[in-house]
């Protein structure tokens, strides 16, 4: 039996990101105290986040005037954003035989903006398509996100088992704060051992474009981590949000439960 608590995010809300704790349910839950800009800091937010600005100065003052706005009424609005979206989502209407999605985690229907992603680097670009024929879940993450780092290691450990059974599992580093780069990126994965796990990290404009596929964009609220399953084809087939986190570190990528739901999915495809 593992000991969870409940889903963590990462809630970001124009230039600020606070932590959001969750039960199961998606409309339910309370939001963490600490965000993640200190006060009296200027949001960690760079010109090209915000091309509507004609320049920085513009976009200093839009920073300050963020600032200005109390914490409790930016997890107010983050926490009215996610009951909102909550009621335009409907499960995914599993087949015959295909358990619930693991953990009491609702897997649901992709959305309408949700697509396989199209970016300007060749390169990131030729690394997803490569997968692309097969099942595939994309998971948006960054280093300012601590539920992400958390399931990192176990997502390294279900990479193969996953690939075993036809799922590729795929790490996109998608930071619409600008901090991560893709060195800070190789550094950091590999301080950390994640040396199975397919991975790349966007920038530039690539930060548009796969936030875009993942039905996200700047600026709006949103949440990390956000995942989406790919059909073979990169055909949309569902998302979820964070998994939960065992107390004892136990794994959930890498779990009996993760891999009995993706055994019976794709056994119940057409030959």
């Amino acid at each position: 039996m593992k000991l969870l608590i409940g889903s963590a995010s990462c809630i970001i809300i124009g230039a600020s990101a606070f932590w959001a704790v969750s039960s199961t349910d998606s409309n339910k839950g309370t939001l963490g105290a600490t965000a993640l800009n200190a006060p009296g800091d200027h949001p960690s937010i760079s010109h090209e986040m915000e091309p509507g600005f004609a320049d920085v100065a513009q976009l200093v003052q839009f920073a300050q005037q963020e600032e200005t706005k109390s914490r409790e009424e930016l997890k107010f609005e983050a926490l009215a954003k996610m009951r909102a979206d909550a009621l335009d989502r409907r499960p995914v209407s599993l087949p015959d035989g295909v358990p619930d999605f693991p953990f009491d985690v609702p897997l649901y229907e992709p959305k309408n903006d949700h697509h396989w992603p199209a970016l300007a680097d060749p390169e990131i670009q030729a690394t997803l398509d490569a997968h692309k024929d097969s099942w595939v879940v994309l998971n948006f993450w960054a280093t300012w996100c601590a539920p992400c780092i958390h399931e990192l290691p176990d997502m390294n450990n279900a990479s193969e088992p996953l690939d075993d059974i036809g799922v590729s599992l795929i790490a996109l580093n998608v930071d619409p704060m600008r901090k991560d780069t893709p060195d800070s990126i190789k550094a950091f994965l590999a301080d950390k051992g994640i040396d199975r796990l397919t991975n790349a990290t966007v920038t530039d404009d690539d930060v548009h474009n796969a936030m875009a596929a993942g039905g996200m964009k700047i600026p709006g609220a949103f949440s990390y981590p956000h995942n989406i399953v790919f059909a073979p084809g990169g055909v949309p087939y569902g998302y979820f949000q964070s998994l939960p986190m065992p107390l004892d570190n136990s794994p959930v990528w890498n779990s009996d439960e993760m891999i009995d739901f993706f055994t019976a999915l794709l056994a119940d495809e057409p030959a």
